[in-house]
């Protein structure tokens, strides 16, 4: 029910915009949902359960909206969908590299100790990229704590990868799909992701940039991410469309047996479009 004019009318639970059930099947504690939460849903509710001869009322509980300032719109999502092919990508020359020492015959410490004085003097890598490949500790070096920069790196200036069609550093004609070209497309997706200030893709920017990186990191890795692809190609990312501050709520709410609107935890920064009011005990 919702207070309307100082009096309680009945919510019609039974379509997509609330909805009332018994919170995981406990029937003594029951759920109202408010799907689209928008500011129009501001207001005083409570929840109440008929019986034969009687009724029983939950306590009021009053549901205030922040504004929507966090709210995320249709390109920022896909610029978020694009950005978390990040490792993904790094996998994809991850395999690629560790294809190349295997096909070499050559192991990663001796590969590395091949090239020590070539890295450090190309100037490629910062000191803790260099850290990484050449602990100062002597300890165990794997490929799988390398980053999209190392590996870019070490392809390039360690082994016997072809320049790409346009050579390094720029962007390769749809057309060209040898090994380098591919290399370089995810480089250039890398630098794109870190440096974008924009952080926004349109729809059609974004069906673009995606087919051209996702069948790069398709032929590198020979199919072995098509399914992690798929996946994220297919991700749901929900909006919040509350702010991150606290919900304000009615000072009454000490009854032991009631809840009150939980604190929403944010999750990869994404915020849902949901707002689940939870009612206690009747």
């Amino acid at each position: 029910m919702r207070c309307i004019n100082n009096f309680f009318k009945n919510i019609d639970t039974r379509g997509t915009k609330y909805h009332e059930c018994t919170c995981h099947g406990n029937p003594d504690i029951f759920q109202l949902t408010i799907n689209d939460i928008e500011s129009s849903v501001e207001g005083v509710y409570r929840l109440e359960l008929k019986l034969p001869n009687s009724a029983l009322e939950s306590k009021n509980i009053t549901v205030y909206v922040l504004n929507d300032i966090n709210a995320i719109g249709k390109d920022e999502l896909n610029f978020l969908r694009y950005k978390e092919c990040d490792n993904i990508a790094k996998e994809a020359l991850r395999i690629t590299f560790e294809r190349y020492l295997h096909q070499s015959g050559t192991d990663l410490a001796t590969h590395l100790a091949g090239y020590q004085n070539h890295l450090i003097s190309i100037k490629k890598l910062n000191p803790y990229q260099i850290e990484i490949l050449y602990p100062s500790d002597g300890s165990l070096v794997s490929t799988r704590t390398f980053d999209v920069s190392i590996l870019y790196t070490l392809l390039r200036n360690t082994t016997s990868i072809k320049k790409p069609k346009n050579n390094w550093n720029h962007e390769p004609p749809l057309e060209s799909i040898d090994k380098a070209d591919d290399v370089e497309r995810i480089h250039l997706f890398r630098n794109l992701v870190a440096h974008c200030t924009n952080k926004k893709l349109s729809d059609d920017e974004f069906e673009e940039k995606w087919f051209d990186l996702s069948t790069a990191i398709d032929r590198l890795s020979k199919g072995k991410l098509r399914k992690p692809l798929c996946q994220l190609r297919n991700k749901r990312f929900e909006q919040q469309k509350v702010s991150k501050e606290k919900l304000y709520r009615r000072q009454n709410f000490t009854d032991p047996y009631t809840e009150i609107i939980s604190k929403w935890q944010l999750q990869d920064k994404l915020f849902c479009k949901e707002l689940r009011l939870v009612e206690k005990k009747v």
